[in-house]
């Protein structure tokens, strides 16, 4: 057993391996394009790849160090946490930042290994980091009939549905230069409206020229009276579907079209070959009423998906005394930022 670095000969292998789409060779070379340090390593059995594990290379100004970052891997076994204490210290990394693709229903039968592997991962050199990615979301099962997905939407949500094709709305997938125009366009309304980050247009760009050829990344675009509402973007990955990009003009809300959006990405799919729907995140049960995340959580349960909770962050700490005081930096930090929304000035 050992891990090393995976070569471009073995990218199919790897890429049926990875299971995520922040895991895919594609991905890599996306961040590598926009400046990213990638590393694509492997855990062998000889020459047998068992296990892939992309991290990327975050480096601390003014330091010399980096975080390394991990997302949505496996559980890496012992001796594979072993080899990457070696490989962070070559590195100069503080830790290695895991998150796992590991994930229990909330409401629903319990993942055994669900508290097994936290439990592995702190008695293992691992202490609990500051998450990166959404600790929910709602996955919908796309194995059913089509019938029986509908059926299982709340009675708003089909409601809405049916109204948004009653008004003629229209959703196709539309992957041309002016749907992507559209979909930039209507991203920089969303995040003026709502006031939240989006990374910038050479982020995005980069993005879609990766994954688009790769057949991973899909343009879905609502139209009322010809006028574009909503671009959605998908990703399409080993046989499961991802919703990480939505943009919305917030033109005729009367119509609902993101309902029947939603809807028409199900169907997609399906059609498509995906057997699962993760909605990339979600409010808590313990988030706050108020939260910024309640009004999407909410658009997203009406789909009668599942809530999973994933399995957090863990950081693999290679070099103690540096990371404590990063820690306490980083609290400091997120402290500040809490603190610059509530002020009046």
């Amino acid at each position: 057993m050992r891990l090393k670095e995976v070569s471009e000969s073995e990218k199919i292998t790897y890429s049926k391996l990875a299971q995520h789409p922040l895991q895919s060779w594609e991905w890599g070379d996306f961040r590598n394009s926009y400046g990213t340090k990638t590393y694509r390593l492997g855990h062998y059995n000889g020459n047998k790849l068992l296990a892939t594990f992309e991290l990327t290379s975050h480096p601390i100004p003014k330091t010399g160090y980096v975080i390394l970052v991990c997302f949505r891997s496996s559980v890496p076994s012992p001796e594979v946490l072993r080899e990457f204490q070696d490989f962070g210290k070559a590195k100069s990394a503080l830790c290695i930042k895991f998150e796992p693709n590991v994930n229990k229903l909330v409401n629903g039968i319990e993942n055994k290994n669900f508290n097994r592997s936290k439990k592995y991962l702190l008695s293992n050199g691992c202490a609990l980091g500051r998450a990166q990615f959404a600790r929910y979301s709602f996955i919908i099962d796309l194995g059913k009939k089509e019938d029986d997905i509908f059926t299982n939407f709340n009675s708003k949500t089909r409601y809405n549905v049916r109204l948004a094709s009653k008004h003629g709305v229209k959703v196709v997938e539309d992957n041309s230069p002016a749907a992507w125009d559209a979909y930039w366009r209507l991203t920089q309304e969303t995040t003026q409206r709502q006031h939240f980050y989006s990374h910038n247009l050479h982020y995005h760009r980069l993005l879609w020229e990766h994954l688009k050829p790769a057949g991973m990344a899909h343009l879905l675009t609502a139209t009322f009276h010809g006028e574009v509402l909503s671009t959605w973007m998908l990703f399409l990955f080993n046989d499961l579907l991802y919703y990480p990009y939505g943009a919305w003009s917030g033109k005729h809300k009367e119509v609902m079209a993101n309902n029947l959006m939603m809807w028409e990405a199900i169907r997609w799919g399906k059609a498509h070959g995906a057997k699962k729907f993760d909605l990339w995140g979600a409010a808590g049960p313990e988030t706050p009423k108020d939260d910024p995340w309640q009004g999407f959580t909410r658009f997203k349960e009406g789909y009668g998906g599942d809530l999973v909770e994933f399995l957090g962050s863990y950081d693999l700490v290679i070099n103690k005394p540096l990371y404590k005081i990063y820690r306490q930096a980083e609290s400091l930090r997120w402290s500040l930022l809490r603190l610059r929304k509530i002020l009046p000035f």
